[in-house]
């Protein structure tokens, strides 16, 4: 089976808890609250702080449908399945699909954590990948002391495979840290419990 070809259509996908589909523009404001928030962007390596709401406008104006159109940021915002509140994003990065692998970026706000709802997410976003894409394998890394972004990751399945000294590099002021690393597999992926 030949692996797809870009552009990619966006899909809608939802559990009933989330839903997960592309950014629109009310999503610019509560994203820049949610990425504003020093306990947010602190676990990631690329969003400025302070961060400015232009960013947001641009993300879900260009960068986000530019991904989709040439294949290589796959972002879905993760939105309240009831209300369609903005919850946070989950993606794909580093697409490969000729040796059918990408890797799995997630980020929540704070006013959604605690609830189960990135877990929900990862694993309608790895289905879609799995099923549709026909990827294999699926990679994700994180700050060494995220544990909740390993929790999430381990409760889909994903196996920590090791750390990589001095990996994470935190632009906006400099800190590096280490990064743990993980790897799942197409039969290693669970979708309930």
């Amino acid at each position: 089976m030949a692996a797809p070809q870009p552009p990619f259509q966006p899909p809608t996908l939802t559990d009933g808890v989330v839903t997960l589909r592309l950014a629109r523009p009310h999503d610019a404001g509560p994203m820049t609250e949610g990425l504003s928030d020093v306990g947010t962007v602190e676990w990631l390596v690329s969003v400025p702080h302070p961060y400015d709401h232009q960013e947001s406008v641009r993300w879900v104006e260009e960068v986000a449908p530019g991904g989709w159109r040439d294949g290589t940021l796959l972002f879905l915002t993760v939105a309240d399945a009831d209300d369609d509140s903005f919850l946070g994003e989950v993606g794909l990065t580093e697409v490969a699909l000729a040796d059918r692998r990408v890797e799995l970026a997630y980020w929540l706000a704070p006013w959604a954590r605690g609830r189960g709802a990135m877990t929900c997410a990862v694993r309608l976003m790895l289905g879609w990948a799995f099923d549709e894409l026909g990827v294999e394998r699926v990679d994700w890394a994180a700050r060494a002391d995220n544990h909740a972004s390993r929790a999430v990751a381990e409760a889909v399945g994903f196996r920590v495979e090791g750390v990589r000294r001095g990996r994470f590099h935190r632009r906006y002021d400099g800190a590096r840290y280490d990064e743990q690393v993980a790897g799942l597999l197409r039969g290693d992926l669970r979708l309930g419990g």
